[in-house]
Order: structure tokens, then sequence, then C-alpha cells
């Protein structure tokens, strides 16, 4: 069993890892998170994660934002040779965009008809702003009032966290969303490369 540490920007992108590792049960576990609140202190301290990945396992995702491409923004966090316990993979544009990837499953949690989950995810400028006007239009009040920012002081609303850990961990389907997003497929794809 390969121990791994978690490094991550906010609360759903951690659950989201969490739904990622347990797809290989018999492999591999979470030994511990590192909230980084945002991707200021992964981009400052991922030289140290891929120090420490010289003996222990560490998997760090980050949202590409408005980088050019998930290549180039690594490139530039990390100029050094990458070791090998190091998975550091970029979600195009932010996680949110592998949450919509499974449309059928998505557009059942938050009450809305399917068409409005627009498709292909990976090519969404900003898959946030995305999730809060699918919120708006859900028949589910929770939604409409706990997902979009009630005011212009905050990034969410007051409920994000908690309907989204709940969506990944119970109705987010791993494998419909990878065949949707080909930047989630790759990040499983580095992990089923890790040796048994």
């Amino acid at each position: 069993m390969i121990d791994v540490t978690c490094v991550y920007e906010d609360d759903p992108t951690y659950h989201v890892m969490l739904k990622m590792l347990g797809h290989f049960p018999d492999n591999l576990c979470v030994s511990r998170g590192i909230h980084c609140h945002g991707f200021g202190k992964i981009k400052k301290n991922i030289a140290g994660y891929n120090s420490a990945a010289m003996f222990s396992y560490f998997f760090v995702i980050t949202d590409l934002d408005r980088h050019e491409c998930a290549p180039s923004l690594i490139r530039e966090w990390l100029p050094a040779k990458r070791n090998l316990k190091l998975i550091f993979r970029v979600a195009v544009r932010e996680v949110e965009s592998w949450l919509l990837a499974d449309r059928e499953n998505f557009a059942r949690f938050f009450a809305v008809n399917p068409a409005l989950v627009p498709f292909p995810p990976d090519e969404i400028n900003d898959p946030k702003q995305v999730v809060f006007a699918i919120a708006k239009r859900s028949r589910k009040r929770n939604i409409r009032e706990g997902i979009p920012p009630t005011d212009e002081y905050v990034s969410i609303g007051p409920g994000y966290n908690i309907e989204f850990r709940d969506f990944i961990k119970n109705y987010w389907s791993l494998g419909d969303a990878r065949k949707n997003s080909p930047s989630l497929d790759k990040a499983l794809k580095s992990l089923e490369k890790l040796p048994d």
C-alpha cells in the first residue's frame, strides 16, 4: 500500500483527490492532506514537495485558471526535474470542470436540465461561473441559495463546499467524467502508472 500526501487548493479539490485515490483501494491511501487555500502556497512550495518526493509520494492538483496550458504552468512552477514520486497534475481549467464532466449526475444533483451543463468541460473558460449560473436555475432551494456567492465580498456561497462534498462522494462518477475530460483522464492515468 502506497501512502500519499495530497496537496490542494480548496475543499472540493481535496474530495476529488480522495475519490481518485479511492479508485485504487488496494494500492493507494491518503496519509495526510495539505490545504493551501489557493494556488499561491502550492506555487511557492512546489520545489519543496518535489524534494520531499525523493522519499514519499506527493499528489498535487492545481487549477490551470488563466495559464496558457498545463505543461507551461508545470515548467514555470517546477523548472527542475520532477521526482518520480511527485504526481503534479493540472485541472483544466478548474477542478469544477472535472465535476461538470459528469453531465448526467451533475444535472441530477443540481436539479436542472442536462442541456444547461456545457460540453466539452475542458474548454469552459470559467467553470466556477458556469456552476454559479447553473445553480441559480436549480429547482432545489439549497443549491440556488448555497452555491452562488451571496455578495461581492465572497468568492463562493455558504453551502458550496458542503454541497460539492456530497456530490463528489455520493453522485459524481469518475468513470463517466474521465471520458469527457482529457485532463482528468491524464491525472487518473498518472495514478494508474504507480507501482503495485
